[in-house]
């Protein structure tokens, strides 16, 4: 039957010839799409620097009880109550990383869920709904932050669950319009509008806070609300599930695709649950997973504070510089995964050493300069150049741990990587409230120092029991019911009957 619709789609549309390819148009919304999520993501991470007035050690008046590194203190940045156009609210710190890391409560929830939700409806509105009601409660930020921090907390809850089912949603779609030839393309342009998103939402938010004539930090809210709205009405116009759903494609783009394409994201597996949380090379990807997701997310979400507090940045500055560590880990991503692969191909080490040195890389090399920040004092420069140095080169983990569930088992990639992302985004909700208990006293360089000697430990941590236990050797549970079929193709081939 489906045979027969692949058929049928190629001979009727051969008539006509259309200049963009469809999948392109897929690729590219779906990479527009991430990018508003990360987007709202993101955004807060800024604004509630301009949202808080004592939070900071700031009285009502502007004026600040305990000043570190005074001398990086511009005159013209006080009273700093007034600089910001908009409602401003009294939360303490800690309430500000519950605020925070609220968004990770609800993410974490339906990570799991959405490739279930994906597959038994629809990723195509799956992946747009929850897009499209995130940028809805966006819309509404600034009217509930004036209600308090607990519903501000309520709202944040909420749009991480509307986005925890994106990545798996947008990952069933990448499986159904990526031809096999072009799928590493497809998927990391794709897969890599959330980090762009990311990259530009953190200085365009402190722009606009910083701008009395943009309306401040509640415009922050409206104008990403808005574009995902806008993102939405593309989204649902251009795109179907499947190639064989699309009601222009041209024939010429359908023989790019197999005609198993149905069968992709369709297709049912028993998964070896026992086995796999038995596995001792699981927990090596769970622990390396968590401890690099635990120095992006605290790094990700808490840079900001510290880039106001301890080195005085303005809010404008603030989200540009903040913005700068992860434009370089991107880049030094993309280099590092073209040497992994040439390393490969050569056949000189084995894959679990391969996957083992990046790793190694990706977590020692930034661990040693989150100790390098700690005794760089009051120098904003020098205390930058170590923590991009430090994202850079943490970069090196996307050809480490995460490329070790495909290694692994092919099979079950995709459910592996569901559930170490599960695991790992625990921290997206402990990171932020611990950087914000070891620092609830005061803004001080020592109290920050904690912080990034907990970062250190984690990388390490994580990185030696990586090496210890990992293997990217593909494991025999992953091969299980592989081994059955062929066992029960011999049986059969023996029988008399």
């Amino acid at each position: 039957m489906e045979s027969l619709r692949y058929s049928n789609k190629i001979n009727t549309k051969g008539e006509k010839q259309y200049n963009i390819p469809k999948r392109y148009v897929v690729a590219l919304l779906g990479f527009l799409g991430l990018s508003c999520t990360y987007a709202m993501q993101v955004d807060l991470n800024v604004t509630i620097l301009a949202m808080s007035t004592t939070s900071h050690g700031y009285s009502k008046n502007g004026t600040k009880s305990f000043v570190e590194c005074p001398m990086l203190v511009e005159a013209e940045d006080r009273p700093r109550s007034t600089k910001y156009l908009g409602q401003r609210y009294e939360w303490s710190y800690k309430e500000q990383a519950v605020i925070l890391g609220s968004f990770y409560y609800g993410y974490l929830l339906t990570l799991l869920p959405g490739g279930y939700l994906a597959q038994a409806f629809s990723a195509k509105w799956v992946f747009g709904l929850g897009i499209f009601f995130s940028g809805l409660l966006s819309l509404l930020t600034p009217t509930v932050a004036a209600m308090g921090a607990i519903p501000l907390v309520i709202l944040r809850i909420s749009q991480g669950l509307f986005q925890g089912v994106t990545k798996p949603a947008i990952n069933d779609i990448i499986s159904r319009w990526s031809p096999k030839l072009e799928r590493s393309r497809f998927s990391t342009f794709t897969m890599s509008g959330g980090l762009v998103g990311s990259v530009i939402a953190m200085p365009l938010s402190g722009v606009i806070s910083s701008c009395a004539t943009l309306g401040g930090w509640p415009t922050v809210f409206s104008f990403f609300g808005i574009l995902t709205c806008i993102w939405f009405m593309l989204w649902i116009s251009f795109i179907s599930d499947t190639p064989l759903d699309h009601p222009s494609i041209s024939s010429s783009e359908m023989l790019k695709f197999d005609q198993g394409i149905e069968e992709i994201a369709t297709k049912k597996r028993v998964v070896p649950w026992k086995a796999i949380f038995t596995s001792l090379p699981v927990w090596a990807v769970i622990v390396a997973h968590f401890g690099s997701g635990f120095g992006f997310l605290a790094l990700f979400t808490e840079l900001p504070n510290f880039m106001e507090n301890i080195l005085h940045f303005n809010i404008r500055e603030n989200g540009e510089i903040s913005a700068l560590p992860y434009i370089i880990q991107a880049l030094t991503a993309w280099v590092a995964s073209y040497f992994a692969d040439q390393l490969r191909k050569s056949g000189k080490l084995s894959i679990t050493a391969i996957r083992k040195i990046f790793n190694s890389i990706g977590t020692f090399v930034p661990a040693f300069f989150m100790l390098c920040v700690t005794v760089s004092g009051c120098r904003p420069r020098l205390i930058i150049g170590w923590i991009s140095l430090a994202m850079a080169f943490n970069g090196f983990c996307y050809s480490g741990y995460n490329v070790t569930h495909v290694d692994m088992s092919p099979y079950f990639a995709s459910t592996l990587f569901g559930l170490t992302s599960t695991i790992a985004f625990v921290c997206g909700i402990f990171a932020p409230s611990l950087v914000g208990f070891l620092t609830a006293d005061k803004e001080t360089i020592p109290e920050w120092n904690r912080v990034f000697y907990t970062i250190a430990f984690t990388y390490v941590l994580a990185g030696t029991f990586f090496d210890l236990f990992a293997s990217a050797e593909k494991q025999p549970w992953g091969m299980e019911e592989e081994d059955k079929n062929c066992e029960m193709s011999l049986i059969t081939q023996k029988s008399p009957q």
